[in-house]
């Protein structure tokens, strides 16, 4: 039987900012600030965000590896 005294867990954790740990605010969710957003956005833009793999990367243009 559930305990009517004890918090969800969803309740009990508050969200917080993924770049700056802050508690998130829904205008901005899940970020603090529209400051933290645009870093998010930037560091996206900039391909700072990666998946690591083993797979042999892509050949450049430059070298005529493309199809154009």
């Amino acid at each position: 039987m559930l305990d009517p005294d004890r918090k969800p867990l969803k309740a009990a954790r508050k969200a917080r900012c993924p770049i700056c740990r802050k508690p998130a605010v829904a205008a901005h969710k899940p970020f603090c600030s529209e400051r933290c957003r645009q870093v998010d956005l930037n560091r996206w833009l900039g391909e700072q965000y990666r998946i690591p793999t083993d797979e042999p990367g892509a050949p450049d243009d430059e070298e005529g590896g493309g199809r154009w």
